[in-house]
């Protein structure tokens, strides 16, 4: 497989001061009978129960940096085709979706920075559910973020843990629309529950741009996206690659360390590639750069 290209900078971001997440989400909570509003506080208790440790992602830097005063740090990766297709047919072939194996990966990387089997993700979703009457119809920004718990076990193959993962977010969605302040009232951690998202964007905005050719000319297109926590990773379908792009608060994660965090992943994604009926315990994040 190719190298992993290193584009130039597209969309503009920044952090965002911390905020209640899901506004919208929390609107469409309040419109749910009280009969579900228990039934999904009752799920996200059961759901959270035992965790009471934070996932820190430990990585130190070689060497001690200066204070870079910067806001945030910014850095894009995109995958080559082929690492993509293998990625998708690995997802094919453990029948589950792209977004599940990469939340899978996520949390395995997570996992060996913290040391822990016990892993909270922070996953943005679109927080629009199907079964509720006029959805479609509603305008605003719906989504909302939510923790999805993993539990690794090294016996475990890739596989198993990401149809666990897709089975046990599939019992979640219907309970998608809790704000996320409310879920985390209900566990022991409180806001301490996650510090980095994950966001799988799957909307193929370049072919939709290029569609429109025939309608009118699109000369360039800017996204501007930001997150308030100190890591996020959006991750994008865009024609036959995928692009990551890491969001960063600058003083926590330097381009430095988001440059070894995209190496990792990359590494760990190459490892479950080439073995994906192995155990947990044989893949490693450590590139054999690092390992020289």
């Amino acid at each position: 497989m190719g190298p992993v290209s290193q584009p130039g900078p597209r969309r503009k971001s920044t952090l965002a001061p911390s905020g209640r997440d899901g506004r919208m989400g929390g609107i469409l909570f309040r419109l749910l009978d009280r009969r579900d509003r228990a039934s999904s506080e009752t799920y996200w208790r059961e759901a959270l129960k035992g965790v009471v440790q934070p996932n820190e992602i430990a990585l130190p830097l070689p060497t001690k940096p200066e204070p870079t005063g910067a806001a945030f740090a910014e850095l894009e990766r995109e995958l080559p085709e082929e690492l993509t297709a293998a990625l998708i047919e690995l997802s094919q072939r453990a029948r589950v979706t792209l977004n599940t194996v990469v939340q899978t990966l996520w949390a395995l990387l997570v996992g060996a920075y913290s040391s822990q089997r016990d892993v909270v993700l922070g996953v943005t979703v679109s927080g629009r559910p199907a079964e509720m009457n006029g959805i479609d119809e509603m305008v605003g920004l719906f989504i909302n973020t939510l923790p999805v718990r993993v539990r690794l076990s090294d016996d475990d193959a890739f596989e198993t843990v990401a149809r666990r993962v897709q089975a046990e977010q599939l019992a979640a969605h219907a309970h998608a629309a809790t704000p996320l302040a409310d879920i985390q009232a209900l566990g022991t951690l409180g806001s301490r529950l996650f510090d980095h998202i994950l966001v799988f964007e799957n909307y193929p905005l370049d072919q939709q741009l290029r569609e429109l050719g025939s309608v009118l000319r699109v000369e360039s297109s800017d996204v501007f996206e930001q997150v308030h926590y100190d890591l996020g990773l959006l991750v994008a379908e865009s024609r036959d690659a995928l692009q990551m792009r890491f969001i960063a608060n600058g003083e926590v994660y330097p381009e430095a360390r988001l440059a070894r965090v995209a190496a990792h992943f990359v590494e760990l994604m190459h490892g479950v590639i080439a073995a994906p009926d192995a155990s947990l315990r044989r893949h490693h994040i450590v590139p054999p750069a690092e390992r020289a």
